[in-house]
């Protein structure tokens, strides 16, 4: 358990990527070795196979990596009990540290690269979590000594109330107010998962749906300018008095608008396929 804990907060929780660790979408590239071709193209088994089972995870986060190393070996090693915490810890602090990669990639990449990195390695962890079929959710105790600083302060504070015999004594205000609170939190690691995965994804769509309408969405931003008062209705009159509603305009606007599907979509699905293996998962966003 000592030796988990260390794996949790050494290689999970407090690590530090290099760039060639936040190296996204490059590290998808990465050539595959004869061996690994050779084992897919004959099935084989033993080493072989071990090298193509090893190219499957290879491009996936560092902690990523140790969260489902850390989780396969304690699986039969301790008490239920005990590896539900663990892994109630664990993938909690593995979902945090995607969640700040995805922040780096976006920002030295793209949002695409930093939304699509994030879907892939939650979608691949919520996966790998399947066989162990146990209960995320945790209640979390820890300590408040907010109530034992005031009384500690107020001790201070009142020299004079120390030989009063009386409930207003120091010392007895002191035993009674210092003792600290026991606060309860429930914790559901799973459900975290899951947040961060659906936001994740609904960035990913509304950004790309922007992008591939951006002429048809600053049409409709421009035509919200003529709303009557506080209302959702448009002033026809107004409206129709304004050059970019006029036909040759609005033509214009929806050939710009084919134009960037046509140029932006095919590589947005290259993208995608390069993240994502299931079509289904494509299919959907």
């Amino acid at each position: 358990i000592y030796c988990a804990l260390l794996v949790l907060r050494d290689d999970i929780e407090s690590f530090k990527p290099t760039s060639a660790d936040l190296d996204y979408p490059s590290r998808l590239y990465a050539p595959e070795t004869p061996a690994v071709a050779d084992a897919a193209a004959a099935g084989t088994s033993g080493s072989t196979a071990a090298s193509l089972s090893h190219s499957l995870y290879a491009t996936w986060y560092s902690p990523l990596r140790n969260t489902l190393v850390l989780l396969s070996k304690v699986y039969r090693a301790v008490d239920m009990s005990v590896f539900q915490d663990l892994a109630g810890e664990a993938v909690g602090l593995c979902t945090d540290a995607l969640k700040r990669a995805s922040v780096t990639i976006s920002s030295a990449q793209s949002p695409d690269d930093g939304d699509l990195f994030l879907i892939k390695h939650l979608l691949v962890l919520r996966e790998q979590l399947t066989p162990f079929d146990i209960n995320f959710a945790a209640i979390k105790r820890r300590l408040d000594f907010s109530s034992t600083r005031e009384a500690l302060s107020n001790f201070v504070r009142g020299p004079g109330r120390m030989f009063r015999w009386s409930r207003e004594n120091a010392f007895v205000s002191l035993a009674k107010d210092a003792v600290p609170r026991v606060d309860e939190q429930s914790v559901d690691s799973k459900k975290e998962l899951e947040d961060a995965l659906k936001s994740a994804c609904n960035r990913f769509i509304l950004k790309s749906a922007s992008d591939l309408s951006a002429p048809l969405v600053g049409l409709a931003t421009k035509a919200k300018a003529f709303r009557r008062g506080d209302t959702t209705e448009l002033d026809a009159e107004q409206l129709k008095a304004q050059s970019f509603v006029q036909t040759d305009r609005l033509t214009e606007t929806i050939v710009e608008s084919q134009q960037s599907v046509e140029t932006l979509l095919g590589p947005l699905m290259d993208k995608m396929s390069l993240y994502l293996e299931s079509p289904a998962t494509k299919g959907i966003l």
